[in-house]
């Protein structure tokens, strides 16, 4: 399971995991650029439809509406299609001017050089690591960033806080203010990171 075409909302009942379709299935020894989306399938009416009944009553929903709802109309051939464009468009709702350009390389250094647990919890086992694009995973997100930042979710009053969810719940509950929490969110990482010897990659401004 990958963050790749993984993210995860919350609904009345409790999060839901969306998947982005792909021909050949997720399990496949191919570059990433390389990736087709499913289109048979309509994922995108789906997700579409789902992000509104779980957010059509959040504080920024109608903010973000329209703009996103245009990704959610567009079609995408390959996976690293869709994931620039929605990089793209979240860059422009949180104000981030860095930039962003995509590996032709397996090996290239993506982003700052970072250490990352080569065994996850185990501090002593550690690997230099310039590819982090499997380094966090659904599967072990919670050891990797254990100290969550609380805001206020949709169904909050009568479930308890689901952490870990795609940027989405944060953008529609918290709207500007996602910035400023995410920013919180990177200092409390490094903490973490620093105490179990682990370097975070993350650039501050």
């Amino acid at each position: 399971m990958s963050f790749r075409n993984t993210y995860t909302l919350v609904g009345a009942n409790g999060p839901l995991r969306l998947s982005v379709p792909l021909i050949n299935g997720r399990n496949q020894r191919i570059p990433y650029n390389m990736v087709e989306i499913d289109n048979s399938q309509r994922w995108q009416l789906l997700h579409w439809r789902t992000i509104i009944s779980a957010y059509n009553r959040s504080p920024w929903f109608e903010f973000y509406q329209l703009e996103l709802k245009q990704l959610f109309e567009q079609q995408y051939k390959t996976l690293v299609e869709w994931n620039s464009w929605s990089s793209k468009w979240l860059s422009r709702q949180l104000k981030w001017n860095g930039t962003m350009q995509i590996s032709s390389s397996k090996n290239e250094l993506l982003t700052n050089p970072a250490e990352s647990f080569n065994k996850v919890g185990n501090s002593s086992e550690l690997q230099l690591c310039h590819d982090l694009r499997n380094v966090f995973a659904p599967k072990n997100i919670r050891q990797l960033l254990p100290n969550a930042v609380n805001y206020s979710q949709v169904f909050q009053d009568r479930l308890d806080f689901f952490p870990y969810c795609s940027i989405l719940d944060l953008l529609f509950c918290e709207g500007p203010n996602a910035k400023n929490i995410l920013k919180e969110q990177a200092r409390l990482n490094e903490i973490h990171w620093q105490k179990s010897g682990t370097h975070g990659y993350l650039q501050k401004d």
